[in-house]
C-alpha cells in the first residue's frame, strides 16, 4: 500500500468513526464457524437417510461392475471376439451409467445440502435478531471480521443455547 492510499483510508476510516465516538456502540460478535460445526453432522445425517436408497443403488451398480469387469478378465480369452466385443460395450455402457447416475446424485446432494445450510443460517440469523433485540445490541459481526475480539462481547454461547432450545434442526 502506498502512501496516499494510506491516507485516503485512514482518512475514510475517520470519517466513518467520527460519527460513533460520540456515543458508545453495544457491540456483539458471534462465531459462525462454530455455529456451523455444531449443526453439521445433524445436516449430514439427515441427508444420509434421504439419500439412502439412491445411494444403495449406485454401491450395486458399482458391484454389477466389478462382477462384470472380473467375468471379462476371466473369459476374455475363451469368448469370441462378438461376444467378447459385445460384453465391452455392455460394461462401457453400465460404466457411462454408473458415472451419470453418480453425478447426478452427488449434484443432488449438494443441492440439498445447500437447501439444510439455508435453512439453518436463517434460523440463526433470526435468533441472533432475537438476541440482539433483547440486548439492546446496537451491531452483531461475524468473529472472523474483526483482527481482535474480547471474549466478553462474544454470544456465541447464547445463540447455540437459544437454537438447541426454540430451534429443531
Amino acid at each position: 500500500m502506498n502512501v496516499a492510499s494510506l491516507k485516503y483510508f485512514i482518512g475514510v476510516m475517520m470519517l466513518v468513526l467520527v460519527p460513533f465516538s460520540a456515543q458508545a456502540l453495544n457491540v456483539a460478535v458471534v462465531d459462525g464457524s462454530q455455529v456451523i460445526k455444531k449443526y453439521q453432522p445433524a445436516i449430514d445425517a439427515k441427508l444420509k437417510r434421504e439419500f439412502k436408497d439412491r445411494e444403495g443403488q449406485l454401491v450395486a451398480l458399482q458391484a454389477d461392475l466389478r462382477k462384470m469387469s472380473d467375468k471379462l478378465q476371466r473369459d476374455k480369452a475363451v469368448l469370441s471376439a462378438t461376444e467378447l466385443s459385445k460384453m465391452q460395450t455392455e460394461f462401457q455402457n453400465k460404466e457411462r451409467e454408473l458415472q451419470r447416475q453418480g453425478a447426478a446424485f452427488n449434484e443432488d446432494v449438494s443441492l440439498r445440502g445447500n437447501q439444510e445450510m439455508q435453512i439453518l443460517l436463517q434460523k440463526v440469523q433470526t435468533v441472533i435478531d432475537k438476541i440482539a433485540a433483547d440486548k439492546k445490541y446496537d451491531m452483531v459481526i461475524q468473529r472472523g471480521a474483526a483482527v481482535y475480539v474480547n471474549d466478553s462481547l462474544d454470544i456465541t454461547p447464547a445463540v447455540l443455547k437459544q437454537l438447541d432450545t426454540d430451534v429443531k434442526i
